[in-house]
Parts: structure tokens; C-alpha cells; sequence
């Protein structure tokens, strides 16, 4: 089952994975002063001087945060969220500049950024923010978690069921399709609802294609 599938790979993303900030700058003196400050409240770091190496390196199962500079060699911190956009990357990012403005401000917001903290940035505030957004970041993995254990709960027979619902199908064509009577794949239908503690086809769509959106290398 796809759902099942896409829990699965949600939830790889926080295993063994301590939280890393990502930082994407060009200039070695404000790498070396971001480096020590999310050190002093034991987060790790990783630089990288360009979008271009740290495409190369992309790793959407790590539990991280990206702090991206918006003007970069190549290519730009906007241009770098508008491809990580694309790719449907679930690793949040913040923009980081000396160039700010709100147009700039706008835009990044628009193309997915948590945040927009201006150069020179108080060292407080952009801890608080970096600090928030992981923590975001761990709740709902927490949320899938739970709703993880309760897809567990279900037969393999309404793991199908449920992803036939998911997909949109009618009880009658999910009971053409499997060769069972309209009957049983309502009773299943019941039981799905049940277990996972929804009310209603539309909670399970909504949950099914957040997590779509949310896992980039989902098979779906």
C-alpha cells in the first residue's frame, strides 16, 4: 500500500538522525560565526558554498533545517527554493540576507521559506527561529508517527482498501476490482475509519496528500 509506503519513508527521515543545520553561504567568515553559534547549543552544521554542492549532497531523509543565503555564485538562494520546491524537498528553509527588501521578503515566503532574517541578524532571534522550525519539524513527524501505529493496526485487506479510497474509487468499483460484495467493502470501509480515528474519506485524502507533498522520493 502507497500510504503505508510514504509513512514509512517519513519516518526514516528522524531515525538515527540528530538535527543539523544546513547552511548554504559564501563567505568563510559568517560560515566559521554560524558554525559556532548553533555549536554552543550542540546543533550540527554543514556548509556548503554554493547550491550547486549542496544539490550534490541533497539528502531529503535528514532531519535538518536549510539556512540559505540569497545571494549565491550560480545560483540563487530563490532559485535554489523554487528547485527544492519542485522536487517537493519536506526539509524547511530559512533565507538568510544583506539584501533584503520586501519584494525579496515576498517572494521567498511565497516559494515555501519559513522565515526571512536580515544581515546583520541577532544572534537570539535567528537561534529562536532555527531552534522552532526543527522543533516544528519534530511534531509532525510525531503526528505521523501515531497515525503510523494506527495504520499498522490495519488487515492487509484494508490497507488495499484504504488506498483504493485514497485514490478516489467508489465502494462499488473497489468491490468490482477485488472481487468482494459491495457488503464487506463497507464493513472494511468502517473499520478503517475506526482504527485510524478519522470521521470522514476526506480526513484520510487530506492526511495521504500531505504526505504526497511532503516526502520527495515517494513512490506514489
Amino acid at each position: 500500500m502507497r500510504l503505508h509506503y510514504l509513512l514509512s519513508k517519513l519516518l526514516s527521515m528522524f531515525k538515527h538522525n540528530k538535527a543539523t543545520v544546513l547552511i548554504i553561504e559564501d563567505d568563510p567568515a559568517i560560515c566559521k560565526s554560524l558554525s559556532w553559534l548553533f555549536g554552543s547549543v550542540n546543533l550540527k552544521t554543514k556548509i556548503y558554498s554554493n547550491p550547486a554542492t549542496y544539490l550534490e549532497d541533497h539528502d531529503p531523509n535528514q532531519y535538518s533545517c536549510l539556512l540559505i543565503d540569497i545571494r549565491l555564485p550560480g545560483m540563487s538562494g530563490l532559485q535554489l527554493l523554487e528547485l527544492l520546491g519542485r522536487r517537493r524537498s519536506p526539509i524547511p528553509a530559512i533565507i538568510l540576507t544583506g539584501h533584503g527588501d520586501m519584494e525579496l521578503a515576498i517572494r521567498a515566503m511565497k516559494l515555501g521559506a519559513k522565515d526571512f532574517i536580515l544581515k546583520p541578524y541577532n544572534d537570539d532571534l535567528l537561534l529562536e527561529q532555527i531552534q522552532k522550525v526543527l522543533a516544528e519539524s519534530y511534531d509532525q513527524q510525531h503526528f505521523y508517527q501515531k497515525f503510523f501505529d494506527k495504520l499498522e493496526s490495519l488487515t492487509t485487506r484494508e490497507k488495499e482498501i484504504a488506498h483504493l479510497i485514497v485514490k478516489g474509487k467508489l465502494n462499488k468499483l473497489i468491490a468490482s476490482e477485488l472481487g468482494i460484495s459491495l457488503s464487506t467493502v463497507e464493513l472494511h470501509r468502517a473499520n478503517i475509519m475506526h482504527k485510524l480515528h478519522i470521521k470522514s474519506t476526506a480526513e484520510l485524502i487530506k492526511i495521504y496528500l500531505i504526505l504526497n507533498n511532503f516526502v520527495l522520493t515517494a513512490d506514489i
